[in-house]
């Protein structure tokens, strides 16, 4: 079952009924539709609390990895060759891809997969929580750097690509063979000195709502007994609202099991207005960067709209609002199509601000 990302214009500024409709309408359950409604009051589903590499948050083989077949496929086949060769497992990028989606979860199986550890870095960090991490690592493992482009020309990053050599202030410390795998949301901010020392980029695809709806499901099992499980019309609002994004499904599922011990009770579109997200997928900085748009006086470059958000990056929300039919791209700056300024005046009616 295939089902829009966004609900017809239609349907007013509260469109939360229209995804339960829409499944009622169809009448043909989806696999992980299915298994809901069949597992609706099973409590069973318990995996044991383990750490590091087999935390329960991550999968704990590739066949428990929802979805990202292809992906999974090059970085099998890459482990492969490697373990037949007796080699390192050459660099990994996973680039132009969307926040949430398992980069790290393909971190750790792939440190499992090779009989190492797995360790990240995230932000950017000084150049002596570097050498204490780096000093910390063995032969074997794997480093997850996420957003990458964001270290730059990084000194330590070049040396340790591309000779897997640890410096510290006074030279060589140690040299390691290890894995490095990075992971961007922007590759176009990637310098060449850095993707160079990768192979091809490995790309991440979008969620389908069948994978979408397993991975929901799994979530639930685990964060819900002993409360009954939401049914299929809530969780089918959760998917969309999360925009099929694994990370976000999480954060609506938890925040459905706190809405059942607090004093209001449980009710789908509360979680979903405490979230900041709408039954068609836009979180907090897509709803403002609509409401500034329309606010404009004109099309707006990227740079402004990023300054008067206060917002890091947009390349994400960018790509998300686009693909709604929200905004488009002109020689003069970002503007909304027709669909996005009806959009934009429900969310102003509905106290949107910026």
């Amino acid at each position: 079952m295939t089902m829009p990302l966004s609900a017809p214009a239609d349907q007013g500024p509260n469109r939360a009924g229209y995804y339960a409709e829409r499944v009622a309408a169809i009448g043909v359950a989806t696999a992980w539709q299915r298994r809901a409604r069949a597992h609706r009051h099973d409590h069973a589903v318990i995996l044991p609390s383990q750490d590091l590499l087999n935390d329960p948050q991550y999968p704990q083989s590739w066949d428990d990895y929802i979805g990202q077949t292809a992906a999974k496929n090059r970085l099998q086949d890459q482990i492969a060759r490697a373990k037949e060769r007796g080699e390192q497992v050459r660099h990994i990028l996973i680039a132009d891809t969307e926040p949430g989606v398992g980069k790290t979860a393909l971190a750790v199986l792939v440190a499992r997969e090779i009989g190492g550890r797995c360790f990240t870095i995230s932000g950017k960090p000084n150049k002596n929580e570097v050498l204490q991490l780096l000093s910390s690592m063995r032969d074997g493992d794997v480093l997850f750097i996420d957003e990458i482009h964001r270290l730059g020309k990084a000194e330590w990053l070049l040396h340790l690509l591309q000779d897997g050599i640890v410096l510290g202030p006074t030279g060589i410390v140690k040299r390691l063979k290890i894995t490095v795998m990075g992971a961007t949301t922007e590759a176009s901010k990637l310098l060449t000195t850095i993707t160079d020392r990768f192979g091809p980029p490995i790309g991440l695809e979008r969620y389908t709502e069948d994978e979408a709806g397993f991975i929901a499901l799994r979530h639930a099992q685990r964060a819900f007994p002993p409360l009954p499980m939401p049914d299929v019309d809530d969780m089918t609002l959760f998917l969309y609202a999360a925009d099929l994004n694994p990370r976000r499904i999480k954060q609506l599922v938890e925040l459905a099991v706190d809405a059942h011990y607090g004093p209001d009770g449980y009710d789908p579109i509360t979680v979903l207005k405490r979230a900041g997200m709408t039954p068609d997928g836009l979180d907090r900085t897509g709803q403002r960067y609509l409401v500034l748009l329309r606010q404009a006086l004109g099309p707006m470059g990227e740079s402004q709209i990023r300054n008067l958000l206060q917002e890091a990056s947009l390349a994400y929300t960018e790509r998300r609002l686009a693909d709604k039919g929200y905004i488009t791209f002109t020689r003069s700056g970002r503007t909304l199509t027709d669909v996005g300024r009806e959009r934009a005046d429900a969310l102003i009616e509905d106290g949107v601000t910026l």
